[in-house]
């Protein structure tokens, strides 16, 4: 690679190929930054937190660990003050 004339030596050279790869890196990420992600319904609802006044701790925490050992989770912890469950579910590999 030559610069006015001068042949680089390979430590300038992989300085340039550095520099040059973080502004191309850099204008990749400001591309990426302006393309809206595509989400569905369902994504876009599961991250819209909800809070309701007249909601029942007691059952929520109910129905919440229903719902995970209906699933097959085993629960570890529940705590209906600080809203806590924790569980943890054996997965079962399948052999081909």
């Amino acid at each position: 690679m030559t610069m006015v004339g001068v042949t680089m030596s390979g430590c300038v050279q992989a300085v340039m190929g550095a520099m040059a790869a973080a502004k191309a890196s850099d204008e990749q990420a400001r591309e990426d930054a302006k393309k809206k992600p595509q989400l569905t319904q369902l994504q876009i609802r599961k991250m819209q937190p909800r809070e309701w006044d007249d909601a029942d701790k007691n059952k929520i925490m109910s129905v919440a660990l229903a719902v995970l050992q209906d699933d097959g989770c085993v629960v570890q912890n529940a705590n209906v003050d600080l809203g806590l469950l924790s569980a943890h579910k054996e997965s079962v590999q399948k052999r081909h």
